[in-house]
């Protein structure tokens, strides 16, 4: 069977060693970190990476294994980002660790949601009437999108009209566990002048959800041949 070396066998430190050289020495030495203050040692790894703070920081010693898994580091992270409010604490949040992930994983899961590249990722397509059809912005509305980027949307005709998107949730960075335990909200948007915003949020679903399954459609009420309903900025996101 083959030999695994430990950790400090792997690291370059041979614990055994009669007479370590001076350089391992040196690194054995205590640390001038381990002399800060508890508080000024959580603004200093505060400024580190996400990242670096879970999958290295966590390993380098107990106290900061502890300063990594509590709620000061991740509440002051979440405030220098603007998460978080400076008047907020340490108490506000079950756990300001998942509240910052989920904040940088936070975006609109929908592809292509305005229509910008046709019909690419847009599943189950019906195309009654004269099908869907992408224009630009204010078109037949009038108005503009009220963000600025959004330049284009969808019509449907005067036949029935859909299509949908299935989102894979673990595709695209949440794991099972943070689904299952923390559950945080999904909020579905919907804009279709000249009604006001449609939106739905899911919360408190339980355990094993997985996928979200997005679908719009429409069609012209009277019948008139050409393009009326319009849709855009279609957006599924999963709230901190």
């Amino acid at each position: 069977m083959e030999k695994v070396e430990s950790l400090p066998a792997l690291c370059g430190i041979h614990a055994r060693h009669p007479h370590p050289p001076a350089r391992l020495q040196l690194l054995a030495s205590p640390s001038p970190m381990d002399a800060l203050p508890e508080p000024l040692l959580v603004r200093i790894l505060a400024g580190l990476p996400a990242l670096d703070l879970v999958l290295v920081c966590r390993l380098v010693c107990s106290q900061w294994k502890a300063l990594v898994d509590g709620g000061a580091l991740w509440l002051l992270k979440c405030q220098a980002e603007g998460f978080a409010g400076k008047e907020a604490g340490v108490d506000a949040t079950e756990s300001w660790q998942t509240f910052y992930f989920l904040h940088k994983k936070k975006r609109n899961l929908v592809k292509n949601p305005n229509g910008e590249e046709g019909l690419q990722h847009w599943e189950d397509v019906q195309n009654g009437g004269d099908g869907w059809k992408v224009e630009e912005l204010p078109g037949d509305f009038g108005k503009d999108f009220p963000k600025e980027e959004v330049r284009t949307y969808f019509v449907s005709s005067f036949d029935w009209c859909s299509k949908s998107q299935i989102i894979d949730l673990q595709a695209e960075g949440y794991w099972e566990e943070l689904m299952d335990t923390t559950q945080p909200k999904i909020v579905v948007k919907d804009w279709n002048p000249p009604l006001p915003w449609i939106t739905h949020t899911f919360a408190d679903y339980g355990s094993g959800v997985r996928f979200v399954g997005f679908e719009h459609g429409g069609q012209d009420t009277v019948f008139w041949k050409g393009l009326h309903g319009g849709v855009t900025s279609s957006t599924v996101v999963v709230e901190p």
